[in-house]
């Protein structure tokens, strides 16, 4: 199987979300059923918005469409009170709720509302985790000049407070860029060192997704023990925060090593799972990379029409939500199966195609792919 068929899983950002209020609720183990019955008792507007607040983190990885109906009504009630650090936290809330589900344009309106207020009021705290949730989106997008200026400015502010974990959040995703790129040792090296200093600190918030990274890179280095190893971790941290998102992203991993490893049925079962959770979370960029799997597995059976039907779904989730990597990779898988076909005249364009968005973003690997598969094609046609 050519390197074009294999799928990067998503690596993990860390998404800055608004940290807990102390003095209101305590732990964020409440339960939502009390949140919601303490809500109208609150007696102040205040108070009504913080709790919306805690219901949007409490649902934010489990129950998406309820947290942004939280958020909502928060943003709504802060604008009405003229309160704009309540406004700034809500629009963070929603940017980050959008990032997830792919609507990017809104994400970044939303932090950029949020960053002005930040600015503008001189809240250092929450203006670096403003610009890293704006990096994050930009890296999604495939700006990764943009994210990583924003990285860089945010691991000088988390340094000069002395914020370990701040610092320890803008250093792994620049370590998520390199992965993107194909940077793979260097990636590696940051995930590591990145997790090293986590365990220490005991943040278990992050753990998860970080152990998830440094699996996902055993994986496209093909050390599948190491990386089954790491996406075991994280499987169990993401079940135990009932972690939709992570789960999403684990399980579809665990079935590329099944699937690398020869093992259909058992890659097969995995990523169905991760599609049922994505559906039921309208996940697009997971409901995309699972169609991307479940095409590859198509495509090694030889069912090369349900290969391109679940290419082209994948290549217009990745369009609609702006992902210039996930649709330069639907485009040259795309390319591989007309290429098996004998369709070597139709899978010029896509190549082509997926080629100058693989050097716009300037990931290696993928130019590689592109331009092997294209001189395969084209020297098929001399002949």
């Amino acid at each position: 199987m050519n390197d074009a068929m294999k799928n990067q899983a998503r690596s993990h950002l860390i998404l800055l979300l608004i940290l807990l209020i102390p003095f209101l609720l305590g732990a964020q183990s409440v339960r939502e059923d009390s949140l919601l019955h303490i809500l109208p008792r609150q007696k102040t507007d205040s108070l009504r918005i913080i709790t919306l607040n805690e219901l949007f983190k409490i649902s934010y990885s489990n129950d998406p469409i309820s947290a942004r109906a939280y958020a909502t009504q928060g943003l709504k009630l802060a604008r009405q009170t003229g309160q704009r650090e309540l406004i700034s936290r809500m629009c963070n809330n929603l940017g980050v709720l959008e990032s997830e589900g792919g609507n990017y344009k809104e994400s970044l309106r939303y932090h950029k509302e949020a960053l002005s207020i930040r600015e503008a009021d001189k809240d250092s705290a929450n203006i670096t985790g403003s610009l890293l949730n704006m990096g994050n989106v930009y890296y999604k997008l495939g700006d990764y000049e943009r994210a990583i200026q924003n990285y860089m400015v945010c691991t000088k502010l988390y340094s000069a407070r002395r914020d370990t974990a701040g610092f320890l959040w803008s250093v792994g995703n620049i370590g998520t860029i390199y992965n993107e790129q194909g940077k793979f040792t260097e990636a590696l090296k940051v995930y590591l060192h990145v997790l090293n200093f986590q365990e220490k600190i005991d943040d278990r918030i992050n753990l998860a997704g970080m152990e998830f990274n440094v699996g996902n890179v055993y994986l496209q280095m093909e050390m599948f023990e190491d990386a089954v190893g790491f996406m075991n971790r994280a499987l169990k941290n993401y079940q135990k925060e009932n972690d939709l998102f992570g789960l999403i992203d684990v399980l579809q991993s665990l079935g590329e090593i099944r699937r690398e490893m020869k093992e259909p049925e058992e890659a097969r079962a995995f990523f169905e799972k991760a599609l049922s959770i994505a559906d039921s979370v309208s996940d697009q960029y997971g409901q995309a990379t699972c169609s991307m799997s479940l095409s590859s597995l198509a495509a090694d059976e030889g069912d090369y029409e349900k290969a391109l039907r679940l290419l082209n779904q994948a290549l217009h989730g990745y369009q609609n939500m702006g992902r210039k990597k996930g649709e330069a990779e639907a485009l040259c898988h795309i390319g591989w199966v007309l290429l098996a076909q004998g369709k070597f005249q139709k899978s010029l364009s896509p190549l082509k195609r997926s080629l100058i968005l693989a050097k716009e973003l300037k990931t290696i690997g993928l130019e590689r792919d592109n331009y092997e598969l294209l001189a395969e094609a084209e020297d098929s046609l001399g002949n």
